[in-house]
């Protein structure tokens, strides 16, 4: 078997809850568009992640459900997984890492320090006063010093910056609320990324696979000198470091995720086999890590081949510009949405609605509105049309080159959209519309040619494929008998029937989603 030409990889989600619809609409649909069409186009392709079983989100989610954390991990990795499955998001053995890999990762660190690539320092820690106990980063909340928002004790999701117990504002114990915080100074395993800055500047200097705002952070990091970070952290929940040099502490979930990435590569690629191409999508808020920490660990240990080929991010999906609050119910649950409507639609106001760029906002009612306009009343046309057509009498036994020109530059240009150097979601969503609709206008007059149409569904069936796949490929199979492994724009030699019912809105779903102006709000 030959080795993967890419890995594109997610930021593994922490099992303290299940899939929104933000999470999704975020790397997890946007890296499946990706790797589809990597695929589509004959290349091979992983798609990875695990779950992120060691955050401290998952302790501290636990401590305010009173159970225990394990329980919690594993009862939200197995939801996370079948929403995956519901969503048609094709990741490669998603799994909690088990002991033999945690295990791998601690000696991944401790080599660094018996190298003295990482050093023991003194660090600040929180200690809460009420609790006797140290508080690690999603046991604090405050606020960021550097834009004022609200943040966790680590690293503020607006800004993207690093944050410590010496800087964050107004420090309050997220579980109680209690103030009564002292800061220690602790020894701790510490990268010191400041002794990496030229190698991760000479890392940026040579590529530019990435979007403005990452970019952005990596100037900004780099026009100041950058910060220690903590490889273990003071707590019981996470891989234990097991050393006498740092008693009591644990492996930062950070770091952590980047060596689990590194590990899971190197089983991927057969022996004497190229190097593949990292891409990494993720949520703006996690840019630091993978940008400056990940760098500087890769650097540092060795690791350089493993730096990614390129890096995508996505912005928030907010509720009238401001975050999201489970804490208020302002949340759709992923799998709560796939119970009312079909995920292929779902997945495709998503990528119309995209907040690759910029913060969108998402209405259920909105959505029903805007898919049934755009895709499912348009489709109802083409498919009578074509059924019409396909029963009638056959003038032409053959596509023109016209209709096959046409349909065939719609599919280059929606597939160039989805490409690592153009990746804009939104822009292949609307390309699609636009083909349907020119389907629509010039295709499906009394007097069109069958073949012609026939041709133009078969390719709008693969460049809808990325997007949509449960229905792109029941109507790729339905014209051809074939699934959709690799792009084919040979036309038929006749036209075959194809089902009723693709990319439709069902009337329940028009009757009974709300009419009102409540928003759901979705957070990254």
């Amino acid at each position: 078997m030959r080795s993967n030409d890419w890995i594109v990889t997610v930021p593994p989600p922490t099992p303290n809850g299940g899939l929104h619809v933000g999470h999704l609409s975020g790397p997890y649909l946007a890296a499946d568009a990706f790797s589809r069409n990597l695929k589509l186009r004959g290349v091979r392709c992983a798609y990875t992640t695990f779950s992120d079983v060691n955050q401290s989100y998952v302790r501290v989610t636990a401590e305010r459900q009173r159970i225990k954390p394990y329980d919690l991990a594993r009862q939200y990795s197995d939801d996370i997984r079948h929403t995956m499955a519901l969503y048609q998001i094709d990741v490669a053995d998603f799994s909690m890492p088990n002991a033999v890999e945690c295990e791998q990762v601690r000696q991944f660190f401790l080599e660094l320090y018996r190298r003295g690539i990482l050093v023991r320092k003194e660090f600040p820690t929180f200690f809460s006063l009420d609790r006797g106990t140290p508080l690690d980063e999603a046991g604090v909340s405050g606020h960021c010093p550097k834009c004022l928002d609200e943040c966790k004790c680590g690293i503020c999701e607006s800004c993207g910056f690093l944050c410590d117990a010496r800087s964050i504002i107004a420090p309050r114990d997220t579980v109680t609320g209690s103030r009564r915080l002292e800061v220690r100074m602790v020894p701790l395993l510490v990268l010191e990324m400041e002794r990496f800055r030229e190698g991760i500047r000479d890392f940026y200097r040579s590529t530019g696979r990435y979007r403005p705002r990452y970019g952005w952070l990596v100037a900004d990091a780099l026009s100041a000198p950058l910060p220690d970070f903590p490889i273990t952290v003071e707590g019981s929940w996470g891989i234990p470091m097991a050393h006498s040099d740092f008693p009591g502490q644990v492996i930062n979930a950070w770091p952590e995720l980047v060596v689990h990435q590194l590990l899971d590569h190197k089983r991927r690629v057969r022996d004497g086999s190229h190097l593949p191409n990292v891409v990494n999508f993720l949520g703006f808020d996690n840019t630091y890590f993978y940008a400056i920490v990940h760098a500087a660990l890769l650097i540092a240990g060795g690791e350089s081949d493993w730096l990614p080929f390129g890096s995508i991010t996505n912005e928030f999906y907010s509720l009238d510009h401001s975050k999201f609050s489970t804490s208020r119910n302002h949340v759709v649950w992923a799998r709560d949405l796939a119970s009312r409507h079909s995920t292929d639609l779902i997945r495709f106001h998503t990528f119309l609605n995209s907040p690759g760029f910029e913060r969108a906002n998402f209405s259920e009612s909105e959505m029903v509105a805007q898919i049934d306009a755009a895709l499912s009343q348009p489709w109802q046309e083409v498919y009578h049309a074509y059924d019409r057509l396909s029963r009638g009498r056959m003038r032409e036994s053959e596509a023109s080159s016209g209709a096959r020109n046409a349909a065939s530059a719609a599919v280059t240009r929606i597939l160039g959209s989805l490409s690592l150097d153009r990746f804009h979601l939104r822009q292949a969503a609307e390309d699609l519309r636009h083909f349907l609709r020119f389907i629509r206008a010039e295709l499906c007059t009394p007097s069109s040619n069958v073949h012609d149409l026939a041709f133009a569904l078969k390719a709008f069936s693969q460049a809808a494929f990325p997007l949509m796949p449960i229905d792109a490929r029941r109507l790729f199979w339905a014209l051809t008998g074939a699934d959709v492994n690799r792009l084919d724009l040979v036309p038929e030699s006749s036209p075959r029937p194809i089902p009723d019912g693709l990319f439709q809105i069902r009337e329940s779903e028009r009757s009974d989603t709300p009419q009102s102006e409540t928003r759901y709000v979705l957070g990254g």
